[in-house]
Protein backbone atom coordinates (compact mmCIF):
# COMPACT_ATOMS: atom_id res chain seq x y z
CA UNK A 1 0.00 0.00 0.00
CA UNK A 2 1.20 3.48 -0.85
CA UNK A 3 1.45 5.52 2.34
CA UNK A 4 2.53 9.04 3.17
CA UNK A 5 5.06 10.68 5.40
CA UNK A 6 5.13 14.15 6.82
CA UNK A 7 7.95 16.40 5.69
CA UNK A 8 9.48 19.46 7.31
CA UNK A 9 11.83 22.09 5.90
CA UNK A 10 12.91 25.04 8.03
CA UNK A 11 13.58 27.79 5.55
CA UNK A 12 11.42 30.85 6.12
CA UNK A 13 12.50 33.89 8.12
CA UNK A 14 8.97 35.10 8.76
CA UNK A 15 5.45 33.81 8.17
CA UNK A 16 2.15 33.29 9.89
CA UNK A 17 2.31 31.57 13.26
CA UNK A 18 2.50 27.80 13.18
CA UNK A 19 -0.79 26.19 14.19
CA UNK A 20 -0.32 22.63 12.98
CA UNK A 21 2.68 20.66 14.22
CA UNK A 22 4.19 17.59 12.60
CA UNK A 23 2.40 15.11 14.85
CA UNK A 24 -1.04 16.65 14.32
CA UNK A 25 -0.64 16.86 10.57
CA UNK A 26 0.70 13.34 10.41
CA UNK A 27 -2.10 11.79 12.48
CA UNK A 28 -4.98 13.77 10.99
CA UNK A 29 -3.95 13.90 7.35
CA UNK A 30 -0.80 12.07 6.23
CA UNK A 31 -1.61 8.73 7.85
CA UNK A 32 -5.07 8.93 6.29
CA UNK A 33 -3.62 9.79 2.92
CA UNK A 34 -4.12 6.44 1.23
CA UNK A 35 -6.95 3.97 0.81
CA UNK A 36 -7.74 0.86 -1.17
CA UNK A 37 -9.31 1.34 -4.57
CA UNK A 38 -12.06 -0.85 -5.96
CA UNK A 39 -9.58 -2.77 -8.09
CA UNK A 40 -7.38 -3.61 -5.10
CA UNK A 41 -4.78 -0.94 -5.81
CA UNK A 42 -3.81 1.64 -3.22
CA UNK A 43 -4.82 5.22 -4.04
CA UNK A 44 -2.99 8.30 -2.82
CA UNK A 45 -5.20 10.92 -1.22
CA UNK A 46 -3.08 13.97 -0.41
CA UNK A 47 -4.54 16.92 1.56
CA UNK A 48 -5.06 20.41 0.18
CA UNK A 49 -4.51 23.44 2.43
CA UNK A 50 -5.91 26.98 2.39
CA UNK A 51 -4.20 29.75 4.40
CA UNK A 52 -5.05 33.46 4.13
CA UNK A 53 -3.38 34.82 7.28
CA UNK A 54 -6.60 34.66 9.30
CA UNK A 55 -8.11 31.26 8.57
CA UNK A 56 -6.61 27.86 7.81
CA UNK A 57 -8.41 24.84 6.41
CA UNK A 58 -7.61 21.42 4.99
CA UNK A 59 -9.62 19.54 2.37
CA UNK A 60 -9.08 15.84 1.81
CA UNK A 61 -10.98 13.00 0.20
CA UNK A 62 -11.95 10.38 2.77
CA UNK A 63 -13.50 6.94 2.55
CA UNK A 64 -16.96 6.69 4.15
CA UNK A 65 -18.27 3.18 3.65
CA UNK A 66 -18.39 2.61 -0.09
CA UNK A 67 -18.24 6.35 -0.86
CA UNK A 68 -15.39 8.83 -1.19
CA UNK A 69 -16.37 12.28 0.13
CA UNK A 70 -14.31 15.42 0.59
CA UNK A 71 -13.86 16.39 4.24
CA UNK A 72 -13.24 20.02 5.26
CA UNK A 73 -11.22 20.59 8.44
CA UNK A 74 -10.83 23.88 10.31
CA UNK A 75 -7.16 23.75 11.34
CA UNK A 76 -7.58 26.59 13.84
CA UNK A 77 -10.41 24.89 15.70
CA UNK A 78 -9.39 23.07 18.86
CA UNK A 79 -11.70 20.18 18.06
CA UNK A 80 -10.74 20.21 14.35
CA UNK A 81 -14.40 20.83 13.37
CA UNK A 82 -15.22 19.34 9.98
CA UNK A 83 -17.86 19.33 7.29
CA UNK A 84 -18.47 16.97 4.40
CA UNK A 85 -18.81 18.36 0.86
CA UNK A 86 -21.66 16.49 -0.77
CA UNK A 87 -22.49 16.63 -4.49
CA UNK A 88 -18.80 16.75 -5.43
CA UNK A 89 -18.48 13.82 -7.83
CA UNK A 90 -15.20 14.86 -9.46
CA UNK A 91 -11.61 15.52 -8.46
CA UNK A 92 -10.95 18.74 -6.50
CA UNK A 93 -7.66 20.41 -7.50
CA UNK A 94 -7.83 23.49 -5.25
CA UNK A 95 -10.16 25.26 -2.81
CA UNK A 96 -10.70 28.65 -1.17
CA UNK A 97 -12.73 29.52 1.95
CA UNK A 98 -14.38 32.97 1.90
CA UNK A 99 -16.57 33.77 4.90
CA UNK A 100 -19.26 31.10 5.00
CA UNK A 101 -18.55 29.82 1.49
CA UNK A 102 -16.21 27.04 0.37
CA UNK A 103 -15.20 27.26 -3.31
CA UNK A 104 -13.60 24.40 -5.23
CA UNK A 105 -12.16 23.98 -8.73
CA UNK A 106 -11.40 20.75 -10.52
CA UNK A 107 -12.86 18.30 -12.97
CA UNK A 108 -16.39 19.53 -12.14
CA UNK A 109 -15.60 23.20 -12.82
CA UNK A 110 -16.15 25.87 -10.16
CA UNK A 111 -18.46 24.99 -7.26
CA UNK A 112 -19.65 26.86 -4.18
CA UNK A 113 -20.63 25.17 -0.91
CA UNK A 114 -21.73 26.59 2.42
CA UNK A 115 -19.52 26.00 5.44
CA UNK A 116 -21.67 22.98 6.36
CA UNK A 117 -20.92 21.31 3.03
CA UNK A 118 -24.17 21.94 1.16
CA UNK A 119 -23.86 22.73 -2.56
CA UNK A 120 -24.89 26.33 -3.35
CA UNK A 121 -23.92 26.73 -6.99
CA UNK A 122 -22.14 25.30 -10.04
CA UNK A 123 -20.38 27.62 -12.50
CA UNK A 124 -18.73 26.76 -15.78
CA UNK A 125 -17.62 28.04 -19.18
CA UNK A 126 -17.79 26.13 -22.49
CA UNK A 127 -14.02 25.57 -22.56
CA UNK A 128 -14.20 23.58 -19.31
CA UNK A 129 -16.63 21.19 -20.94
CA UNK A 130 -14.02 20.28 -23.57
CA UNK A 131 -10.63 18.55 -23.39
CA UNK A 132 -9.04 17.81 -20.02
CA UNK A 133 -6.18 20.24 -20.76
CA UNK A 134 -8.69 23.13 -20.55
CA UNK A 135 -10.15 22.27 -17.13
CA UNK A 136 -9.49 24.45 -14.06
CA UNK A 137 -6.74 23.21 -11.77
CA UNK A 138 -5.84 26.05 -9.39
CA UNK A 139 -7.13 29.50 -8.44
CA UNK A 140 -6.41 32.66 -6.46
CA UNK A 141 -8.82 35.11 -4.83
CA UNK A 142 -7.96 38.78 -5.27
CA UNK A 143 -9.71 40.56 -2.36
CA UNK A 144 -9.61 44.11 -3.75
CA UNK A 145 -11.89 43.34 -6.69
CA UNK A 146 -13.56 40.17 -5.34
CA UNK A 147 -12.28 38.16 -8.28
CA UNK A 148 -11.04 34.61 -8.73
CA UNK A 149 -8.18 34.16 -11.19
CA UNK A 150 -8.54 30.54 -12.29
CA UNK A 151 -5.64 28.66 -13.90
CA UNK A 152 -7.34 26.69 -16.67
CA UNK A 153 -4.65 25.09 -18.79
CA UNK A 154 -5.11 25.84 -22.50
CA UNK A 155 -8.24 27.88 -21.62
CA UNK A 156 -5.97 30.48 -20.01
CA UNK A 157 -6.41 32.58 -16.87
CA UNK A 158 -10.17 32.80 -16.32
CA UNK A 159 -11.71 35.58 -14.17
CA UNK A 160 -14.84 35.14 -12.02
CA UNK A 161 -16.44 37.76 -9.74
CA UNK A 162 -17.63 36.31 -6.42
CA UNK A 163 -20.04 39.21 -5.80
CA UNK A 164 -21.97 39.06 -9.07
CA UNK A 165 -21.35 35.31 -9.47
CA UNK A 166 -20.37 35.88 -13.09
CA UNK A 167 -17.41 35.27 -15.38
CA UNK A 168 -15.44 38.31 -16.52
CA UNK A 169 -13.52 36.80 -19.43
CA UNK A 170 -10.03 35.37 -19.63
CA UNK A 171 -6.46 36.09 -20.68
CA UNK A 172 -5.13 33.23 -22.76
CA UNK A 173 -1.50 33.72 -21.62
CA UNK A 174 -0.46 31.14 -24.22
CA UNK A 175 3.13 32.33 -24.16
CA UNK A 176 4.37 31.74 -27.69
CA UNK A 177 8.01 31.04 -28.33
CA UNK A 178 9.65 31.98 -31.62
CA UNK A 179 9.24 28.36 -32.69
CA UNK A 180 5.45 28.65 -32.57
CA UNK A 181 4.83 26.35 -29.59
CA UNK A 182 2.35 27.42 -26.90
CA UNK A 183 1.91 26.89 -23.17
CA UNK A 184 -0.84 26.21 -20.64
CA UNK A 185 -1.67 27.96 -17.36
CA UNK A 186 -0.90 25.58 -14.49
CA UNK A 187 -1.22 27.59 -11.26
CA UNK A 188 -1.66 31.16 -10.03
CA UNK A 189 -0.89 32.99 -6.77
CA UNK A 190 -1.03 36.67 -5.82
CA UNK A 191 0.54 39.13 -3.42
CA UNK A 192 -2.77 40.79 -2.49
CA UNK A 193 -1.84 43.89 -4.50
CA UNK A 194 -1.14 44.03 -8.22
CA UNK A 195 1.14 41.07 -8.99
CA UNK A 196 0.07 37.56 -9.86
CA UNK A 197 2.66 34.78 -10.10
CA UNK A 198 1.62 32.35 -12.84
CA UNK A 199 3.19 28.94 -13.50
CA UNK A 200 3.14 27.80 -17.14
CA UNK A 201 3.91 24.44 -18.74
CA UNK A 202 4.68 23.72 -22.36
CA UNK A 203 2.35 21.65 -24.52
CA UNK A 204 5.33 20.17 -26.31
CA UNK A 205 9.05 19.68 -25.78
CA UNK A 206 9.74 23.17 -27.14
CA UNK A 207 6.92 25.01 -25.37
CA UNK A 208 7.47 27.69 -22.72
CA UNK A 209 8.02 26.32 -19.20
CA UNK A 210 8.43 28.86 -16.46
CA UNK A 211 6.80 31.62 -14.43
CA UNK A 212 5.09 34.85 -15.44
CA UNK A 213 4.44 38.02 -13.47
CA UNK A 214 0.98 39.33 -14.41
CA UNK A 215 -0.30 42.81 -13.53
CA UNK A 216 -3.93 42.83 -12.38
CA UNK A 217 -4.38 46.57 -12.98
CA UNK A 218 -2.84 46.45 -16.45
CA UNK A 219 -4.28 43.02 -17.34
CA UNK A 220 -1.05 41.97 -19.00
CA UNK A 221 2.21 40.06 -18.53
CA UNK A 222 4.98 42.30 -17.17
CA UNK A 223 7.76 39.70 -17.16
CA UNK A 224 8.42 36.15 -18.39
CA UNK A 225 11.02 33.91 -16.72
CA UNK A 226 11.62 30.70 -18.64
CA UNK A 227 13.19 27.63 -17.02
CA UNK A 228 16.73 26.99 -18.17
CA UNK A 229 17.18 23.68 -19.94
CA UNK A 230 18.86 22.09 -16.89
CA UNK A 231 15.89 23.05 -14.68
CA UNK A 232 13.52 20.65 -16.45
CA UNK A 233 9.85 21.51 -16.95
CA UNK A 234 6.87 22.73 -14.95
CA UNK A 235 4.60 19.87 -13.88
CA UNK A 236 1.09 20.16 -15.44
CA UNK A 237 -0.49 20.05 -11.96
CA UNK A 238 2.09 22.03 -9.99
CA UNK A 239 0.89 24.17 -7.09
CA UNK A 240 2.22 27.65 -6.32
CA UNK A 241 2.70 29.72 -3.14
CA UNK A 242 4.28 33.02 -2.13
CA UNK A 243 5.73 34.06 1.22
CA UNK A 244 7.76 37.18 1.94
CA UNK A 245 10.22 37.62 -0.94
CA UNK A 246 9.95 34.10 -2.35
CA UNK A 247 7.65 32.14 -4.66
CA UNK A 248 7.47 28.35 -4.22
CA UNK A 249 6.28 25.53 -6.45
CA UNK A 250 5.40 22.00 -5.51
CA UNK A 251 6.58 20.85 -8.92
CA UNK A 252 5.40 17.27 -9.18
CA UNK A 253 6.68 16.48 -5.68
CA UNK A 254 9.82 18.65 -5.71
CA UNK A 255 9.95 22.06 -4.00
CA UNK A 256 11.25 24.81 -6.28
CA UNK A 257 11.96 28.27 -4.84
CA UNK A 258 12.36 31.58 -6.68
CA UNK A 259 13.29 35.12 -5.69
CA UNK A 260 10.46 37.54 -6.48
CA UNK A 261 13.02 40.13 -7.53
CA UNK A 262 14.44 37.75 -10.13
CA UNK A 263 10.99 36.84 -11.40
CA UNK A 264 10.38 40.55 -11.98
CA UNK A 265 13.60 41.02 -13.94
CA UNK A 266 15.09 37.80 -15.34
CA UNK A 267 14.19 36.26 -18.70
CA UNK A 268 15.53 32.84 -17.81
CA UNK A 269 15.68 31.31 -14.38
CA UNK A 270 17.08 28.33 -12.50
CA UNK A 271 14.95 27.37 -9.49
CA UNK A 272 16.48 26.57 -6.12
CA UNK A 273 15.63 22.97 -5.30
CA UNK A 274 14.62 22.49 -1.65
CA UNK A 275 15.61 18.84 -1.23
CA UNK A 276 14.21 16.56 1.50
CA UNK A 277 16.75 13.77 1.89
CA UNK A 278 16.45 10.41 3.64
CA UNK A 279 19.51 8.19 4.14
CA UNK A 280 19.71 4.74 5.72
CA UNK A 281 22.03 1.77 5.42
CA UNK A 282 20.31 0.59 2.25
CA UNK A 283 19.77 3.68 0.16
CA UNK A 284 19.69 7.46 -0.16
CA UNK A 285 16.40 8.86 -1.32
CA UNK A 286 14.77 12.24 -1.91
CA UNK A 287 11.22 12.53 -0.64
CA UNK A 288 8.49 13.66 -3.01
CA UNK A 289 5.70 15.74 -1.50
CA UNK A 290 2.08 14.78 -2.16
CA UNK A 291 -0.57 17.48 -2.12
CA UNK A 292 -0.22 21.03 -0.83
CA UNK A 293 2.53 22.63 1.20
CA UNK A 294 1.58 23.99 4.63
CA UNK A 295 3.48 27.06 5.82
CA UNK A 296 4.13 27.38 9.54
CA UNK A 297 6.40 29.59 11.63
CA UNK A 298 9.74 29.23 9.84
CA UNK A 299 8.67 25.90 8.39
CA UNK A 300 7.20 24.19 5.39
CA UNK A 301 5.21 21.05 6.19
CA UNK A 302 3.61 18.57 3.84
CA UNK A 303 2.81 14.91 3.18
CA UNK A 304 4.97 12.59 1.12
CA UNK A 305 6.40 9.10 0.91
CA UNK A 306 9.56 7.10 0.40
CA UNK A 307 10.25 3.64 -0.97
CA UNK A 308 11.48 0.73 1.12
CA UNK A 309 14.25 -0.58 -1.20
CA UNK A 310 14.02 -4.10 0.26
CA UNK A 311 10.27 -4.67 0.02
CA UNK A 312 9.41 -1.96 -2.56
CA UNK A 313 6.57 -0.81 -0.27
CA UNK A 314 5.77 2.83 0.42
CA UNK A 315 6.60 3.64 4.05
CA UNK A 316 5.07 6.09 6.53
CA UNK A 317 7.60 8.14 8.48
CA UNK A 318 8.41 11.62 9.82
CA UNK A 319 11.17 13.79 8.32
CA UNK A 320 12.67 17.18 8.96
CA UNK A 321 15.37 19.35 7.45
CA UNK A 322 17.31 22.28 8.91
CA UNK A 323 18.54 24.87 6.45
Amino acid sequence: MRKMVILLSILLTASAGANVDMQTLNENHCQKGSFAGGDGRSLTNAPLFYQDGQSEFALQKKQFGDKQIYELTNLLSKDQAVALLYNQPGEVRDFVVLGDSVWTVGTQGLREFDISGNLLGIYSIPQWEGPANQMPRNFYFHPANETFFIASGRAGLVRFNTDTKGFLGSDMLNVQNANGHHSAVVAVEGDGADNLWVAMTGNSEKGFDGLLVYSVSQAKIINKSEYTRRAGVVYPFASIYQRENTVYLNNGGWIHAFSKAKLLSKKTIMPKWIAIERVDENARQYIMIDGDLYFGDGQILGCGSYLNPLTMDRILDVFFKDL
